[in-house]
This record gives C-alpha cells, sequence and structure tokens, in this order.
C-alpha cells in the first residue's frame, strides 16, 4: 500500500503561520487535551536524550482520564484535521497535534505507535 509522504518543511511552516507563539500553544494543547479529557490528576514529565549527536526533550502528559483507544488513536489522532471532540472542548480540526507531536524530530505518539520520518526541526 502506499504511503503519503509530507515533508519537514510542512510541519514547520504550519507550527509557525498558525501559532504565534507555539512554544506557549504547545504546553497549553497538551493541558488542554487532559482537562477535556475529564482529568482530575495531570503528571508532565521531561526526559533528555542525545539523538543524532543533538539534544532532544521528551514530554509526557500523563493523566487519569480515559484515554484514546488504539482505535481512536489510528482512525482520529494519526488522521490530520479529524477530530472527535464536541462543541464542548477547545480547539478543532485536529490541528493541534501538528503543533504538540507531528512537527517535532521523531514523533511518538503513544507506546506502540509512533511516527515515522523526523517531523520538523526546532
Amino acid at each position: 500500500m502506499p504511503t503519503i509522504k509530507v515533508p519537514r518543511a510542512f510541519y514547520v511552516k504550519e507550527r509557525q503561520q498558525v501559532y504565534t507563539n507555539w512554544r506557549q500553544a504547545f504546553w497549553r494543547e497538551l493541558l488542554q487535551n487532559s482537562v477535556d479529557a475529564g482529568a482530575q490528576r495531570i503528571e508532565v514529565n521531561l526526559q533528555e536524550k542525545v539523538v543524532n549527536e543533538k539534544y532532544a526533550t521528551t514530554v509526557s502528559f500523563l493523566d487519569d482520564g480515559p484515554g484514546m483507544t488504539r482505535d481512536v488513536l489510528e482512525r482520529v489522532y494519526m488522521t490530520l484535521g479529524a477530530s472527535e471532540k464536541g462543541s464542548w472542548a477547545a480547539g478543532g480540526f485536529g490541528r493541534a497535534r501538528i503543533l504538540t507531536c507531528f512537527s517535532h524530530p521523531q514523533p511518538d505518539v503513544s507506546p506502540g505507535l509512533a511516527g515515522e520520518g523526523e517531523g520538523g526541526d526546532i
């Protein structure tokens, strides 16, 4: 089956043009996802490592919300523009995942579900 390839320049341009302060928006979007899921407890972890001779930081948000099933991760999260959030939630059109995940080097969505490619340079 053929795959769709999206050049890293797309992700970087999208991140920079849609979000005037993308670093601030990055944290807001991840926190908002936990809030939208009804989480009462949110834990943020940062882990630094060296990747290809550059320092990289892995950011993990862990919460006690219901989470996404593997089906939702594959069918909705991995489809740009798709969303199952109703009008009750912030955001829309599934664009935030470009900011929070896909525009960064080596996106890792969830245990056992990582994106291929390099994403965008920061």
